[in-house]
């Protein structure tokens, strides 16, 4: 009984759906049934239990350029020239050394052509390096000269032969001279040890550069050069000085050298130039000697191309409003005119002795009223440039006479109005300082009959 209650007493399952019981006659009735393996298909694999040969693996050769890039010259100089650049300075000399060597060598020397402005740039960047240098206290000065020792002595030797001096592009040489006229000008190298040599030395590699350097190149760099220091303010006025000293150093080379000129390439830096300093601002500079070095340079292309400069003008845009044209017609006019004074002074012999062609009351007449111009401060100029061209015309006249009772002062400033009035017409004045320059022996640049530097 008490079982009867315990299993009464015990929660009843519910009830499970039909389609959740296992159905026990379908499983015997499946027993019965023949289960058929599906046909496969039969795969011929005897060929996978044969031993496999593995192929040898086929190596791309190397390509002869690259073979090349890396194991020629050229590679090694490219190394060489990156080792220039170097902070160290000790790196730097060995690297200067090496391509020193190289250029020494008359057979050797020309595996650095192709490698002229790479070279001049690295060696650029070590001048301006080196000028860090002279400020820190920490580097031996010793070590500076004998690196700025190292740069000019391969500089001598790169700018010694032609071949490879003209390579160097306008761009980098106006770089490079003002690199060097910037060193010329650093006082803190003459305190040091040995610098006045090295100032020297400058000085001797600034004529090779000017005189060996392709000449178009050259006077478009220092042009553009002359332009960019008389627009900073804060370049010193020396700097545009030594550049305009390089520039009449060039003119006077122009009549060994005018064939092989690009005359419209440096007609364009002239026009260029003439755009950022038209006549009137240049004449708002404190010195006239820029004013006069660029009249010189164009009188003498003028002088020595004649009529002919005026087609060289091609690179010129809007060539009318061109101040440079007008400047140009004015000189060939000029020009003119002075050769057809010339041939008449040829045709009349002697001028004055000929009576019939002018009596000397009228010479007399003539001359006192060119001197009461002269002595005049209004017309004193308009008075010197009259009595040049009627020199010009009466080679013999005879001018004691009207001198002999003036000072000795007036004398003196009517040779020299003469001299000035001849140079600038003739484009062989030199430039006269009006500074005085530091003690860098710069004036021997013009000189051409001694290549070192001279001592102040």
């Amino acid at each position: 009984q008490s079982r009867q209650n315990a299993q009464h007493s015990e929660p009843s399952h519910p009830s499970i759906p039909k389609e959740f019981q296992l159905d026990l006659d379908m499983i015997e009735t499946d027993q019965n049934r023949v289960c058929e393996l599906p046909d496969l298909v039969q795969h011929k694999l005897d060929e996978l239990l044969e031993p496999f040969m593995i192929p040898k693996p086929k190596i791309r050769p190397i390509s002869p350029h690259f073979d090349e890039l890396h194991n020629s010259t050229a590679s090694t100089i490219n190394f060489v020239i990156s080792q220039v650049a170097s902070s160290d300075i000790g790196t730097s000399i060995q690297a200067l050394a090496q391509i020193d060597e190289v250029l020494r060598q008359e057979d050797k020397a020309d595996v650095m052509s192709g490698h002229i402005d790479q070279l001049l740039i690295v060696t650029i960047m070590q001048l301006r390096f080196n000028s860090t240098h002279l400020a820190d206290e920490r580097v031996d000065k010793r070590d500076v000269i004998k690196l700025y020792s190292c740069i000019i002595g391969s500089l001598l030797s790169l700018f010694s032969m032609e071949t490879l001096a003209r390579e160097a592009s306008m761009g980098v040489l106006k770089d490079l001279m003002h690199g060097l006229i910037t060193l010329m000008l650093d006082s803190r190298v003459e305190d040091v040890e040995d610098g006045t040599q090295v100032i020297r030395s400058v000085n001797l590699l600034v004529i090779r550069v000017l005189e060996h350097s392709d000449q178009t190149n050259m006077i478009s760099a220092l042009l553009v050069l002359l332009q960019d220091t008389l627009v900073s303010t804060a370049g010193s006025p020396t700097v545009s000085e030594l550049v305009m000293k390089c520039l009449w150093r060039m003119i006077r080379f122009l009549p060994e050298t005018i064939n092989s000129l690009n005359l419209d390439r440096i007609l364009l830096d002239v026009h260029n130039f003439m755009k950022v300093f038209p006549k009137e601002k240049l004449k708002q500079l404190n010195s006239d000697v820029p004013h006069r070095t660029l009249k010189t340079l164009l009188h003498t292309l003028c002088k020595l191309t004649g009529a002919k400069i005026l087609d060289h003008l091609s690179m010129i845009e809007n060539r009318n409003e061109s101040e440079l044209e007008a400047h140009l017609r004015r000189v060939v006019k000029h020009s003119g005119n002075l050769s057809g004074l010339k041939r008449d002074r040829g045709n009349e012999k002697g001028g004055l002795r000929t009576d019939d062609r002018m009596s000397k009351a009228k010479v007399s007449d003539i001359l006192s009223e060119i001197f009461k111009k002269i002595g005049s401060k209004e017309n004193t100029q308009e008075g010197l440039t009259e009595l040049y061209e009627y020199k010009q015309k009466y080679s013999d006249v005879d001018l004691a006479p009207f001198l002999k009772n003036t000072s000795q002062f007036f004398q003196n400033y009517v040779e020299r109005g003469l001299r000035l009035i001849e140079s600038e017409r003739e484009g062989k004045t030199r430039i006269q300082n009006s500074t005085v320059i530091p003690q860098h022996g710069v004036e021997s640049i013009l000189s051409s009959n001694n290549e070192e530097l001279k001592p102040a």
